[in-house]
């Protein structure tokens, strides 16, 4: 670029920039380092980029309501590309600060919510947005100590009032409120399943150097601390027993056995 073609905004010591207009475009150069950092193509719509006296930014909208807001007609998907020769994707990272004293265990980690434009033309005020996703944390944070689970929410029919329907906890186990149902969206039960002709239910031991596995249990409260009945599948599939026991620290006694012969 020359003085002719750019008008320079240049201090000696300092970083050059310069601007013009050329094939259409609008340029924005930073000379020392030759390149190219922002440009506008003529024929931009109205509104591409628009920063609000608050500090919010617009793309394709005059009127952000957030710290950045996007909106777009039509199947206008946010890309999120990364370029090289790395086996990681691009990603979004989310980050909670507490003022330099750390989160704190209950502190909400990361949100997604979701709702939609309202019949009467204007959407859901802030006190309704309904979240999709969260990730709270389960520890106060430090350096050997990071806990945290993640939880889903859906919205009932007719109501406006989120509900939980999964959490993943922080010791790996699942936790899901309502029925379960697979191969039925209308489960009548905790779980129910809907089976064809294949099997409806395979239950398979990870320990295959033992004599027991593959097992039910029956526990008689919410916890799962005092189980009194089992299902055993016992010395290698061969006989289905039954076991019960009075007590949590009681040992295992057989009640009846079913054998393959």
């Amino acid at each position: 670029a020359s003085a002719v073609d750019w008008i320079r905004l240049e201090r000696t010591g300092t970083r050059t920039w310069g601007f013009n207009s050329s094939n259409g475009h609008l340029n924005f150069y930073d000379e020392t380092a030759s390149t190219l950092p922002f440009v506008v193509e003529g024929g931009a719509p109205s509104y591409s980029l628009y920063v609000k006296n608050s500090g919010n930014i617009g793309i394709g909208t005059a009127e952000p309501s957030g710290k950045l807001h996007v909106s777009y007609p039509g199947f206008n998907p946010l890309i999120l590309e990364r370029n090289d020769d790395s086996a990681f994707a691009q990603g979004l990272e989310f980050r909670k600060g507490r003022k330099g004293v750390g989160v704190q265990a209950g502190d909400q980690l990361f949100r997604m919510m979701a709702f939609g434009e309202l019949n009467d033309g204007t959407y859901a005020s802030a006190s309704n947005h309904q979240d999709f996703m969260t990730a709270e944390a389960t520890d106060s944070f430090t350096s050997v100590a990071q806990g945290r689970q993640s939880s889903f929410y859906v919205v009932p029919t007719g109501s406006i009032t989120q509900t939980l329907a999964l959490r993943l906890l922080n010791n790996g186990n699942v936790y899901m409120p309502g029925n379960v149902g697979i191969g039925t969206t209308t489960p009548g039960d905790r779980l129910e399943l809907a089976t064809g002709v294949n099997p409806g239910l395979l239950i398979t031991g990870s320990n295959t150097t033992a004599a027991e596995s593959g097992s039910i249990s029956f526990a008689s409260n919410a916890d799962n601390t005092d189980t009194r009945i089992r299902l055993v599948n016992d010395e290698a599939g061969n006989i289905l027993r039954f076991d019960v026991r009075n007590t949590k620290a009681s040992a295992w006694t057989p009640a009846m056995s079913i054998i393959r012969y």
